[in-house]
């Protein structure tokens, strides 16, 4: 393994360098996190900060279309995502994108590794031992290992103890959930960053058209997310049918792909709603799909941190309805630029939905109110000049002059 004195070339001043950053993801997909992570390095490279991404897994054969402006190094050692079985060749597999991993971080010279998701954190933790760096830990979301899995956290404060490590939260919920479960980490080595969404991509555009259409003779619903538990979407789906059979025409389009599509379409089935469900799995351009909606249900249920689907919706003048979990209730002030009800609430969704289907004055309003809140302080830009003033201080704090 590269050794700290390997890491000191000449080709980088240490008294005055500039702020070289690798961003590091377990795998690449559609998510809400990979997209984070993607628009910041764009923006912090159009801030005049060298930025790359490093993929340390698989990546999805479908993916938005703004991702193929972004250059991006993937790991040569695959290795499928881990499981509770444990033996040498996963442990070798491991540690072999450990060295790989470190030997990015010494090819670019870099004084930041910014990890994304626990995972990458981990394997990021490994490669940085010893390295005179910046590791900047970026929590997305409340996972429930934090609070279920004492040998995980034991493992955590074993890897995250270098004094050098930041952490950034994307809400004040996020941080609270954190920093009570990593309780050996200080209150101070947190920080708040919203995430944000491109204007360029979303907001410029011209949606919303929906939103003054009277004529209409159908309700579209929309929703975005992996088909997994915690994402609701079963409670979303009742509630169609429960707005189907008030004779509301309402039909649903749920972006999104996971191991519980086959489930959903049975529940479908069952509720005879088949027929107004669409599953188009992910898709390229997300904008397309925004400016059909005429509002946008995230029926998550835990394990969130501030959804990138909530902020694009808004960003496109859709009313959106979100439950109160993680950092929602910090986004959506309720009744004002949209709605939060509790979680795994079906009757919830079918009254809020049934007062955009009728008061079109309270949908306009509503939409228009998110419009505005998301672009004057939930951008992608807003999210790298924080990210670039952290990195400024922290690199400072740890000795270095930052050029």
């Amino acid at each position: 393994m590269l050794t700290r004195r390997e890491y000191k070339t000449d080709n980088m001043d240490h008294r005055h360098p500039a702020i070289r950053a690798i961003h590091v993801l377990p795998s690449l997909g559609a998510g809400g996190a990979d997209r984070v992570a993607l628009s910041l390095v764009r923006d912090l490279r159009a801030l005049g900060i060298q930025a790359w991404l490093v993929n340390l897994g698989s990546r999805e054969k479908v993916l938005p279309k703004s991702f193929g402006k972004i250059e991006i190094t993937d790991c040569r050692f695959q290795v499928s995502r881990p499981s509770h079985k444990r033996n040498a060749t996963s442990f070798f597999r491991l540690l072999q994108k450990a060295v790989w991993l470190r030997q990015q971080i010494v090819t670019h010279q870099v004084n930041v590794v910014h990890s994304h998701l626990w995972p990458a954190a981990r394997m990021a933790s490994v490669a940085c031992i010893g390295l005179p760096i910046l590791h900047v830990i970026h929590c997305h979301g409340q996972e429930p290992w934090l609070k279920e899995s004492p040998r995980r956290r034991a493992f955590a404060r074993l890897l995250f103890r270098n004094r050098f490590t930041v952490y950034i939260a994307v809400a004040e919920a996020v941080r609270e959930y954190v920093s009570s479960s990593l309780t050996w980490v200080r209150r101070d080595r947190f920080r708040i960053v919203y995430n944000g969404v491109d204007i360029e991509e979303f907001a410029n555009l011209d949606y919303g058209e929906h939103i003054a259409n009277d004529q209409k003779p159908e309700f579209v619903i929309g929703s975005a997310g992996r088909f997994i538990p915690s994402k609701g979407h079963e409670y979303l789906f009742r509630a169609l049918a429960h707005l189907r059979e008030r004779g509301i025409k309402a039909r649903a389009i749920v972006v999104g792909n996971g191991p519980l599509r086959n489930s959903y379409e049975r529940l479908c089935s069952e509720l005879g709603i088949s027929d107004c469900v669409s599953m188009p799995g992910v898709m390229e351009d997300m904008g397309r799909f925004y400016a059909t909606l005429d509002a946008f249900v995230f029926p998550s249920t835990h394990d969130e941190g501030l959804p990138l689907a909530v902020l694009e919706a808004m960003a496109c003048r859709v009313p959106v309805i979100g439950t109160d979990v993680a950092g929602i209730r910090e986004l959506i002030r309720d009744g004002v630029d949209g709605f939060v009800i509790p979680p795994c609430d079906v009757e919830g969704i079918v009254r809020k939905l049934e007062q955009l289907w009728t008061d079109k004055e309270l949908r306009k309003n509503v939409a228009q109110s998110g419009q505005t809140r998301v672009l004057t302080q939930f951008t992608s830009r807003a999210v790298a000049e924080r990210v670039y003033d952290i990195y400024r201080q922290e690199l400072v704090s740890c000795g270095f002059t930052v050029g």
